[in-house]
């Protein structure tokens, strides 16, 4: 296991299964009923995932990435300060996505707090972007302890910049996760795993947001909005 920084843990292929089956298989008092719950564990991977026809990143590369939210956003440093995020290699595909994030949430805590990185599909060209889309996840589930609601900052943001109904919440997290993939790869040597053109103007924008709410991730959501609101206007008359 790559342990350069405790609070994200990269597992290898062989280490991912140990620790995969190790969190959720809950053993039982039977053997009868422990069979059952190892079966329902193969049943699910073996209904999630195909074999692999391209690579998965590797490890210097998840590393990297991790390094530049780090350097970007303090991300390690605010956004991981509870609990360590667990990066675990698969070398199969995911029959839907190129990587996902899982956690368990049980009376405000976060358990199982995953990223899978499973290898990409053959036509995905870039990677990178699915990884870092995943930590954005992470990002606002920390922030809000639910793996489908987004920070309430992101509702007014969602509305001037975002795509689709501002109340649905399923789209609200998935464009908080591209805003903030877009935000730390842009002007990084992996700016061009973005997969669509995104205008300057937004791009600042985006990061503006994302360095405000992380920040200040802790503090009350009026004196969140105060300042994203201060920080954009200012912002946007800069540019304009």
């Amino acid at each position: 296991m790559n342990n350069r920084n405790k609070r994200v843990q990269i597992y290898s292929v062989e280490e991912s299964v140990i620790e995969y089956f190790y969190n959720y298989w809950e053993l039982a008092t039977n053997f009868k009923e422990n069979k059952r719950r190892l079966q329902g564990i193969v049943s699910k991977i073996r209904n999630e995932m195909i074999p692999a026809k391209a690579t998965g990143l590797s490890q210097e590369t998840i590393q990297n990435l991790i390094n530049l939210v780090e350097k970007k956003f303090q991300y390690v440093t605010k956004v991981l300060k509870e609990q360590p995020l667990k990066v675990l290699q698969v070398d199969y595909s995911h029959i839907d996505f190129n990587c996902y994030y899982t956690a368990t949430i049980l009376e405000d805590q976060m358990a199982n707090d995953y990223v899978i990185m499973t290898c990409k599909h053959k036509n995905e060209k870039h990677q990178e972007f699915s990884f870092v889309h995943e930590l954005g996840h992470k990002l606002h589930t920390a922030s809000t302890r639910k793996l489908s609601t987004p920070p309430k900052s992101f509702e007014c943001f969602h509305y001037l910049y975002g795509e689709g109904d501002r109340k649905d919440n399923n789209i609200m997290v998935e464009h908080f996760a591209d805003v903030f993939a877009i935000a730390v790869l842009s002007k990084s040597s992996y700016e061009h795993c973005i997969p669509f053109e995104v205008v300057s103007h937004n791009i600042q924008l985006f990061a503006v947001y994302m360095m405000i709410a992380i920040v200040t991730m802790d503090e009350k959501i009026d004196d969140l909005q105060i300042r994203m609101n201060h920080a954009i206007k200012t912002l946007e008359e800069r540019i304009c």
